[in-house]
């Protein structure tokens, strides 16, 4: 299976363990991903239109080319899963979204008509972020999450996309049973938030259970407590 991401950093840290919790499950998976930190569908739309060759482009976690465009990527290979997403903060108002995700989605079904699109959701900042949750009229992380689930699970439906990698669900359970799943009140811990990612996304393209995965190469420390608990989660959540 391969899969690409239009994304930015949130995809980044989905992605920076899928291809070793797949490998661990004999799972065949090429995961690519168009790179641009905090990007908005609407700078990917104008990106598109003009043929913006401000794209990092990584295939299993290592970077191939630091120059290209969206059209180069799409056209050069048999995606059969490409995803979409809102950058985080503007994930928790809906009008964002459109028109430019509805735009993205016909670009990417012109481009690659056989691959299926996904829509993966974003997740919530942690409390340090209180401040800035406010100005779109949050007051908690807890808020946060349940607004950001909201809008993707709208989203998905109003689209018709094909499906959802439900991120933001996992990361919320662990998140109100008290596991760190931040590393700066934004981004995924490298321990437990991202290997959450990975299984989720793991099990969503696969239909698997993720329990008693092998993976272990993390770039921090992470318990048996932690990885047994984002298992649990996974298993639990996604469908």
């Amino acid at each position: 299976m391969k899969i690409l991401s239009i994304g930015n950093s949130f995809s980044e840290d989905a992605q920076a363990y899928l291809k070793g919790v797949c490998d661990a499950e004999g799972l065949d998976l090429t995961c690519a991903n168009l790179y641009i930190g905090g990007c908005t569908l609407i700078r990917h739309c104008e990106n598109i239109k003009r043929g913006v060759k401000d794209y990092v482009y990584f295939v299993n976690g290592a970077k191939v080319n630091d120059r290209v465009s969206v059209e180069e990527i799409l056209t050069s290979e048999d995606f059969d899963v490409i995803t979409l997403q809102e950058s985080s903060y503007r994930s928790c108002e809906l009008c964002h979204f459109e028109p430019y995700l509805h735009e993205l989605i016909e670009y990417v079904k012109e481009h690659c008509p056989n691959a299926k699109v996904a829509l993966h959701m974003t997740w919530g900042y942690g409390k340090q972020m209180t401040e800035r949750m406010k100005h779109v009229g949050l007051f908690s992380t807890e808020e946060m999450f349940e607004k950001v689930i909201d809008n993707y699970t709208k989203l998905a439906e109003k689209e018709k996309v094909d499906f959802i990698i439900p991120s933001g669900k996992v990361l919320y359970r662990l998140f109100l049973e008290g596991y760190n799943i931040h590393r700066d009140a934004q981004h995924a811990s490298l321990g437990i938030g991202r290997y959450a990612l990975a299984l989720t996304w793991m099990r969503k393209l696969f239909g698997v259970s993720v329990a008693n995965n092998s993976f272990r190469d993390f770039e921090v420390f992470v318990s048996r407590e932690e990885i047994a608990a984002a298992q649990r989660a996974v298993d639990d959540i996604v469908i």
